[in-house]
C-alpha cells in the first residue's frame, strides 16, 4: 500500500488575502495554538475546548468548475476540539469546525453562483482527526503526529474541501526552566 502525491501550486491570493481554512489549530491540550508539543495527556485524560478565529476582507478566490472565480470574504471560524490520552502512549484528537463567511449567493437550484451578491452563510467545515505518539520523552522530546481531514464540510459554501487531506508531522520540543521551545515539520497530502 502506498500513497501517491503530486505537487500542488498555490494560486496568487489577492493583496492582503488570508485563507483561514489553512489555520488548523492543534486539538492537543499540550500545544501552543498551532504548534504541538511532543508530550501527550495522561491515560484517559479527556479535554474539550473551543478555538475561534476571524479574518476580515477577501480570504481567497474560489474557482468553481465551469464558473468565473468568486471571492470569499469575512470569515468567522469556530471549532469544538476534543482530545483523549490513552495508555500514556498516544493521544487522539477531534476537531468539529463551523464557518460563517460571506459567499456568493447561489441560484438555479445551487448549480450556479451570483458573484455580484454576497450573503453570510453558516456551514460545517471539514472534520479533522489527529493521532500523536511521543517517540522520545524527557527534557528534549520528539513525537510523530498524523492529522487527517475528512471532506464533511459544505463545499458549495466554500467551507470544506472536496477531498481528504493527510498531514504527517515530526514535533520536537525542549523544556528549559520556565521556557519551552518547540518546532514541527510536516507536509500535507491531498487527493
Amino acid at each position: 500500500m502506498g500513497l501517491l502525491g503530486a505537487p500542488a501550486f498555490a494560486q496568487d491570493p489577492p493583496p492582503g488575502a488570508f485563507d483561514l481554512r489553512l489555520l488548523q489549530p492543534s486539538t492537543s491540550p499540550r500545544s501552543l495554538i498551532v504548534t504541538d508539543l511532543p508530550t501527550i495527556s495522561g491515560h484517559l485524560t479527556f479535554t474539550a475546548g473551543v478555538f475561534a478565529g476571524f479574518a476580515n476582507g477577501t480570504l481567497f478566490a474560489a474557482h468553481p468548475p465551469g464558473l468565473a472565480p468568486v471571492n470569499v470574504a469575512d470569515a468567522v471560524r469556530a471549532e469544538a476540539q476534543l482530545s483523549l490520552g490513552l495508555f500514556e502512549f498516544f493521544e487522539l484528537g477531534l476537531a468539529l469546525p463551523v464557518v460563517q463567511q460571506s459567499v456568493p449567493d447561489d441560484f438555479q437550484g445551487g448549480r450556479a453562483l451570483r458573484s455580484d451578491v454576497a450573503v453570510r452563510r453558516l456551514a460545517p467545515g471539514d472534520l479533522r482527526v489527529t493521532v500523536k505518539v511521543p517517540i522520545v520523552r524527557g527534557a528534549t522530546g520528539v513525537a510523530l503526529r498524523l492529522a487527517a481531514s475528512l471532506p464533511t464540510g459544505d463545499e458549495r459554501r466554500f467551507a470544506g474541501s472536496p477531498s481528504w487531506t493527510l498531514s504527517p508531522a515530526v514535533i520536537v520540543g525542549r523544556a528549559a526552566g520556565r521556557w519551552t521551545f518547540a518546532a514541527q515539520l510536516g507536509f500535507t497530502l491531498q487527493e
